[in-house]
């Protein structure tokens, strides 16, 4: 026991390039292996020092104590220290063992011996070292059975302890914040989210007791009992393979990351940014620049108690694609209906991802008592955040491209109801459309355009439209300008990579070969992708007369498509399955099988697609136009579509005058035009004026709509001028402001709490201080900007004060003095502004 009772006298702040966390783990597998190797005799002698006396029932002997100290094996004969019997009397329950049962119990008695040894070093807790003494007696209690005992009842409870977990929360706050983000910046978000939930998995919690001397305000009581369960489910079960490891994300929820994140956060940052030269150049930003603001963002959302990402119900689930869970039981696998996608849920993957990197990169400290926090080096960074190509974590992308051309032959399909089906070449094309206005507002209350007709100026300008980057839609993007989602599928289509096709086992004209090829691998599809779908029904379905389906064939291999059913009569089709192959996720493959779907519906007619969706596709069929909203009469798709228990009816209400796959490229080139015509117009009204005079004059102070020529922009006040009477006339008199002003400030500066607050922060008190705060203000900035006459109105000074204020709760957590010193003080301030008549709410 050597090694680990040095490494229980190591620190986290021990230096040396090797893993902390990895050498400990590596030595209690190397102690095992030796142990493995021992003698049966000597295995069994150090088990028995673990079982009670088994001689007679009078005997109250609880371990195997040998009697004298040798270097000889030992034999069954050799008497106990403690009750004379023999070393056989102990170890009668696991005499018949074989070899490997031995083996097994032996590794349950050397954790239990390291547990041991931490509750013996543990003397300044009193909760931990009680926890501790809870595991060992478990572990004892269970030795001798062959499965991981269980640590769940009434002292601990039952994982998850709270839900919606941290992980599912985490996912949430991705999907609610960054839900709309093109592709690349997504992926980033991802990257960030991962890194945190990995960081949280290995993270070392304070003692109850440091924890009270933190953050007094926490309920204690509640803290010590997540503080035990964590140390039983996540901490200790690392080190000891007797007991089942649980990572926190998935078993804790908001009160847990509530106690835990602030400081967390702090150490997190600082550890960051003191190593940064060690990361990778590309992982630099992402970690130094972009992380502190996702942090920020999630503590908003954290500590918010009316946040939508703790609810229960948020089903904001992203268009992501079926991605198997890497690691199969700790993800849940989502009951699918028979109009599932094959999306898995985006929190299983991101959930399932951290936990294998959990286990590939483990960091914990040497010591199970250590009370530092375990903070991942650069080198793990470099490894757990993945370049955006690396991951598969990405949403289904629009695409506008027409479908490829096929010869007509190439199609042998028909409706149930019409003729026959044409094939899936010319999507989009309008002449099989009937034009009509579907609820669009009549013409007379469209807006013109002045001058020359609306059709003709559009025409002309499109025509000037050239540059594929004018043409990127709304620029939402987190980070830099991306191309269009439908990109990637344009260019595949365009290159023959991927094709469309329609496939129908006809029973008036049998399908060919090739056809029946593709049709086998869209049911190998479905039934990979919906695994708890049972295959028959799925063969049925798909090989069905009556059912067609809409194939994505790239490399004459099927890698995903929708199958369905048209009731032209009833003018709708019911969508059964829709599912994309895993590996080919990435593409934007999903939205772009739905905007096929929806212009071939149209036309053949038929203006409705209705479908059953669980849960976990909801989401997905919203962002395609889908609602629980139902405008198809019931009449019109009772007993023809097929109905699902647990699952939701959706329907899309399709246009006939829009082509769903080039709908990008229409509002690409309607940015653009808009763009012009602001031009246009900006070129008509567009006069130089003279410059103002007025200033010169002794003028201080004008309207913006005394400008000349601001009118005749179209410029309008936003709002009316909520000022007061009184703030208005000090704002025309700058001496009467100044003086007004000069003594609220002092009021201010003889409250005891603007002691924080009346010089600039010294930067060899606080070094990151002007890393973090690039606007500081202070009360003796505000005092000389006072007496320089720079507040000539008061917004201008209500904007200083609020700048304090908010900066110096940027910087502190808040359970810190100068945190709590800045609340009552800005109450205080803002008393002093009321009763002087002139405090006003800066928008």
């Amino acid at each position: 026991d050597s090694a680990l009772r040095h490494d229980s006298m190591a620190t986290t702040a021990s230096k040396g390039s090797s893993r902390r966390g990895g050498s400990t783990l590596q030595k209690i597998a190397l102690k095992k292996e030796q142990l493995k190797l021992s003698p049966r005799i000597k295995k069994i002698e150090r088990i028995a020092t673990h079982l009670s006396c088994q001689h007679d029932a009078s005997c109250q002997c609880q371990a195997w104590r040998p009697a004298t100290v040798s270097s000889d094996l030992p034999t069954l004969l050799d008497s106990c220290k403690t009750c004379n019997h023999s070393l056989e009397a102990h170890v009668r329950p696991i005499k018949d063992f074989t070899d490997d049962q031995i083996d097994r119990t032996l590794f349950v008695v050397y954790d239990m011996d390291n547990i041991l040894l931490q509750m013996k070093n543990e003397k300044d807790d009193q909760d931990l070292r009680k926890t501790y003494a809870f595991l060992f007696q478990s572990l004892k209690k269970h030795m001798l059975q062959t499965k991981l005992p269980s640590l769940a009842g009434e002292k601990l409870g039952t994982p998850p302890f709270e839900k919606p977990l941290i992980a599912k929360a985490v996912t949430n706050f991705v999907m609610y914040k960054f839900g709309s983000l093109p592709q690349a910046d997504w992926q980033m978000m991802y990257d960030l989210a991962k890194m945190f939930l990995y960081c949280l998995n290995h993270w070392k919690l304070e003692t109850p007791s440091v924890h009270a001397r933190s953050s007094p305000a926490d309920d204690q009581r509640l803290y010590k009992e997540n503080y035990a369960r964590w140390v039983c489910f996540c901490h200790v079960p690392v080190f000891c393979e007797s007991l089942q490891k649980y990572d926190a994300t998935l078993n804790f929820g908001r009160t847990f990351l509530g106690s835990v994140f602030l400081v967390m956060r702090r150490q997190l940052l600082e550890r960051f940014t003191a190593e940064q030269d060690k990361m990778l150049p590309e992982k630099r930003t992402l970690v130094i620049t972009h992380f502190p603001k996702f942090l920020s963002l999630l503590e908003n959302e954290i500590y918010n108690p009316h946040s939508p990402i703790w609810r229960e119900d948020f089903n904001q689930t992203p268009e992501a694609l079926a991605i198997p869970s890497p690691l199969g039981s700790s993800s849940k696998t989502p009951t699918p209906s028979p109009a599932s996608v094959g999306f898995n849920r985006l929190d299983s993957h991101l959930s399932g991802l951290i936990s294998m990197e959990a286990s590939r990169l483990v960091d914990y400290p040497g010591s199970m008592r250590s009370r530092d926090a375990t903070i991942p080096s650069p080198a793990t960074l470099n490894s757990v955040v993945g370049s955006p190509n690396q991951l598969a974590f990405t949403s289904p992308q629009l695409s506008s491209e027409p479908l490829s051309v096929e010869s007509p032959s190439s199609h042998t399909c028909s409706s149930p109801r019409a003729g026959g089906v044409p094939s899936v070449k010319g999507a989009g094309q309008p002449s099989h459309r009937h034009i009509h206005d579907t609820g669009d507002e009549p013409p007379s209350k469209r807006p013109k355009i002045d001058g020359r007709s609306a059709l003709q100026v559009a025409s002309e300008i499109v025509t000037t439209v050239t540059d594929p980057h004018a043409m990127v839609g709304p620029e939402t993007g987190f980070f830099n300008d991306q191309v269009s989602r439908d990109h990637i599928p344009k260019l595949e289509e365009k290159k023959g990579v991927i094709q469309f096709q329609i496939l129908h086992n006809s029973l008036r004209e049998p399908p060919s070969s090739q056809h029946m090829l593709w049709m086998l691998g869209m049911k190998n599809v479905f039934s990979y992708q919906l695994p708890r779908m049972p295959k028959e029904y799925i063969t049925r379905l798909v090989f069905d007369p009556k059912h067609h389906s809409l194939a994505l064939i790239k490399e004459e291999r099927v890698i995903g498509g929708i199958c369905f059913r048209m009731f032209p009569a009833q003018n709708f089709a019911e969508i059964v399955f829709c599912a994309i192959t895993s590996n080919e996720q990435v593409k934007g493959y999903g939205t772009h099988m739905m905007n096929n779907l929806k212009d071939y519906c149209i036309r053949h007619s038929v203006l409705h697609l209705l479908t059953y969706a669980d849960s976990f596709a909801i989401g997905y069929f919203k962002k395609q136009g889908f609602s629980k909203d139902i405008k198809l009469p019931r009449s019109a798709f009772l007993g023809y579509i097929k109905d699902y228990e647990g699952a939701t009816l959706m329907e899309c209400e399709l246009n006939p005058r829009i082509p769903y796959t080039q709908f990008s490229s229409i509002i690409k080139k309607q940015k653009q035009v808009i763009h012009q015509l602001i031009e246009r117009k900006q070129a008509e009204i567009r006069k130089v004026h003279p410059g103002l005079t007025c200033f010169s004059e002794g003028v201080r102070r004008i309207d913006i709509k005394d400008i000349p020529g601001i009118m005749e922009t179209g410029w309008k006040p936003l709002e009316p001028d909520q000022r007061t009477a009184r703030q208005m006339e000090l704002d025309n008199d700058q001496d009467k402001l100044t003086a007004v002003l000069r003594q609220v400030l002092h009021q201010i500066k003889e409250n005891p709490n603007s002691w924080a607050f009346l010089e600039p922060v010294e930067e060899t008190q606080a070094p990151e201080y002007y890393k973090i705060i690039k606007l500081p203000m202070d009360l003796q900035s505000v005092s000389e900007r006072l007496r320089s006459g720079y507040y000539s109105c008061l917004r201008l000074f209500l904007a200083d004060m609020r700048r304090i204020f908010n900066n110096c709760k940027t910087f502190n957590e808040r359970n810190t003095d100068y945190y709590r010193s800045a609340i009552s003080l800005e109450k205080f301030y803002v008393s002093k502004m009321k009763e002087a008549g002139i405090w006003m709410e800066l928008t």
